[in-house]
């Protein structure tokens, strides 16, 4: 029987249990966060969460719906010493998912314990990313940069947990499904900010749900585009780059929902976040995450179109949705042109110095690494320029793949590429499950996968919470249809021996 359907006596325990834990983390969250306008925030998100789970009828995966919802967003509260600088965490952060992670674990494990479910998984992958944690403790061992080292083995901890969660939570094709509403919902969330930031051209005041800051529009406004002062919707994402690759990584998984699923409200608001994210994504002015959208598109269209009962449809769909992308490009015909072909030189040159820079610096590290985030506290001597040019914000190298070689040296940098590649091995040969809708979901997470790859050679944003916790996200859907595969076909060869003994 299913984990999640609960018998009377069991719902209320759950729901004692889930009403318990949300308590405990909102009061902390109440007493952590100033009192104010963020103050009223976090009362009416408390008050909704409540009524939510006293009107649902399995407050279980509705917690397990928010913490997918809650993955993008940047509400947080920072405590200690605070490190201002790129390419890695900051400061220690209680975050909302945390509150949903912790609760989704506490129910697990009262499941293994009073044997609701034969066992508990620990994918073997995640010992690829406990190893880079490792890595990370002997840096803050040895120093010199305890502080911000600590910041990032704690984030990295937390989304290794986060995985562990995900991966023992989704435990039916249902399951799944249910966590494409949110994603959609949060699409459609940051495409609407993301339009009302470019109708008004400025910032909408949301700084505290992660809207960037005025310092950043000011400095990306005098450094984008030829001859004006460009302003750039980032939606609720920090930056506008962040806000196109969590578009571009996440529209493969609309689209391809959009064609599966059936429910007339659900097919509206995948709609609806589909316009919506496509016409954010072009406002982002993003041009890497456009071609990695394109990428991603292309991708699974023809993983569809090589399906053999797909096919026909899904060449339908690259059809229609190719005319309707058209369409809906045109009003930005201009801005997308200007954007490729006006826009200065200073960002190629920028990241072409950046380059000049980590080259110099890995000469002297190209075994260990400077150390877990520290890869801009340690470029100083290396720098082309004066580090007073960037007013006191020394910019990472815009390029994952050398970010993690220059802070955690070859082996980091192995694991790192181990972890990923084992996720899209796993992906592929989840290209043979029957299941329509869990084939479709699959092939989207690797076109994901796809726009991943790709914008590593122009940016660091797996290096930036949001981006990185839809990539883990991601790769648990792929873990989870491996196992289901699995369990699919150990039980197809066990009916196949059965009816041999027969025989």
């Amino acid at each position: 029987m299913d984990h999640l359907t609960l018998s009377s006596k069991g719902k209320l325990q759950s729901l004692f249990a889930v009403f318990f834990a949300l308590g405990l983390g909102l009061m902390l969250l109440l007493i952590l966060l100033v009192s104010g306008f963020k103050l009223v925030i976090v009362s009416i998100l408390v008050l909704s969460m409540i009524v939510l789970l006293m009107l649902s009828s399995n407050p279980r995966l509705l917690i397990l719906w928010l913490l997918v919802f809650s993955l993008p967003l940047a509400l947080s509260k920072q405590f200690g010493e605070i490190v201002f600088k790129g390419g890695g965490e900051q400061a220690f952060r209680i975050e909302l998912f945390d509150l949903f992670v912790f609760v989704l674990l506490a129910l697990q494990l009262s499941d293994v314990f009073t044997k609701k479910i034969p066992g508990y998984r620990i994918p073997k992958v995640i010992w690829l990313w406990l190893g880079i944690i490792f890595i990370g403790i002997i840096d803050v061992i040895q120093g010199p940069w305890q502080t911000s080292g600590a910041h990032e083995v704690l984030r990295m901890s937390k989304v290794a947990l986060l995985f562990i969660v995900l991966v023992n939570e989704i435990r039916t094709p249902k399951h799944l499904y249910t966590c494409v509403a949110p994603l959609a919902l949060g699409v459609l969330m940051q495409g609407i900010v993301g339009i009302a930031q470019y109708l008004k051209g400025n910032l909408l005041g949301l700084e505290f749900l992660g809207e960037t800051t005025a310092k950043t529009i000011e400095n990306l406004a005098y450094t984008s585009v030829e001859g004006s002062l460009a302003f750039r919707p980032s939606a609720l994402l920090l930056h506008a780059n962040i806000f196109g690759i969590y578009i571009a990584v996440l529209l493969p998984i609309l689209i391809g929902s959009f064609l599966i699923f059936k429910q007339f409200w659900l097919r509206m608001i995948l709609a609806a976040a589909i316009i919506f994210g496509l016409c954010g994504l072009i406002l982002s002015q993003s041009r890497s995450a456009w071609v990695g959208f394109a990428l991603g598109y292309i991708t699974l269209m023809l993983l569809m179109i090589a399906h053999r009962t797909l096919s026909n449809r899904a060449l339908f769909a690259t059809i229609t949705s190719g005319i309707g992308m058209i369409v809906l490009l045109v009003p930005f015909a201009g801005k997308i042109f200007n954007r490729l072909f006006d826009s200065k030189d200073d960002a190629s040159i920028g990241r072409q110095v950046f380059l000049e820079d980590f080259f110099r610096l890995i000469q002297d590290h190209w075994l260990f690494g400077v150390g877990i985030n520290a890869y801009t506290l340690e470029l100083s001597p290396y720098l082309s320029f004066s580090e007073k040019i960037y007013n006191g914000w020394i910019p990472p190298v815009h390029n994952i793949y050398f970010l993690w070689w220059g802070e955690l040296g070859l082996l980091g940098v192995a694991l790192h590429m181990g972890f990923w590649g084992f996720i899209v091995w796993a992906g592929i040969k989840n290209f043979k499950v029957p299941n329509e809708g869990l084939f479709v979901i699959n092939a989207a997470c690797v076109s994901a996968m796809v726009v991943f790859a790709f914008d590593g050679f122009l940016s660091f944003s797996l290096r930036v919470s949001q981006p990185q916790r839809i990539f883990i996200l991601l790769a648990a859907i792929i873990v989870v249809i491996h196992y289901w595969r699995q369990t699919m076909e150990a039980r197809n060869n066990s009916i196949k021996h059965n009816k041999m003994n027969h025989l």
